[in-house]
């Protein structure tokens, strides 16, 4: 395995207005990005009902983070698609995160977005093989722990 990257970004969603080079998207050991394709994934809940329930929050969240991506002049795209059959665009296995990971270029810059209770198990195993940097975005909301702590009615 080559070098890793780690990615920190610091602020970058209130600063949204700044330039890449000052946006705090910075590389730990080198390395630049010149436009490349960021790639972005979301890992959800193994019950179908709490993926239903808060995929709204989670859009919420991506359309955010898409935009300040976009303002700092980089291209990105879903890792994965919404399925209309679940109703929802979460990684919902571990086995769907291993598919999804094998689609993703190895050295691609990837963004794990989470707005709500998810598990990392469904991509740990790519996240630990993928050689490109990799940057988690979490912005939970208390409604969903309290929510998620009963059952979901099926």
């Amino acid at each position: 395995m080559g070098r890793r990257h780690i990615a920190i970004w610091f602020g970058v969603l209130d600063s949204v207005q700044a330039k890449p080079q000052e946006s705090g998207l910075v590389f730990v050991g080198g390395g630049t990005m010149q436009n490349p394709e960021i790639i972005h994934i979301a890992s959800g809940d193994l019950r179908l009902t709490a993926n239903q329930t808060c995929w709204p929050a989670q859009q919420k969240v991506e359309e955010v983070v898409i935009a300040a991506v976009r303002k700092l002049g980089y291209f990105i795209r879903r890792g994965h698609p919404f399925d209309p059959v679940q109703g929802h665009g979460f990684i919902h296995s571990q086995r769907h995160g291993i598919e999804i990971f094998q689609q993703i270029p190895p050295e691609a810059p990837l963004i794990v977005v989470e707005a709500v209770w998810q598990y990392s198990h469904h991509v740990l195993p790519g996240l630990m093989t993928h050689r490109g940097p990799i940057l988690t975005i979490a912005n939970w909301s208390v409604e969903w722990t309290q929510n998620l702590r009963q059952p979901v009615k099926p």
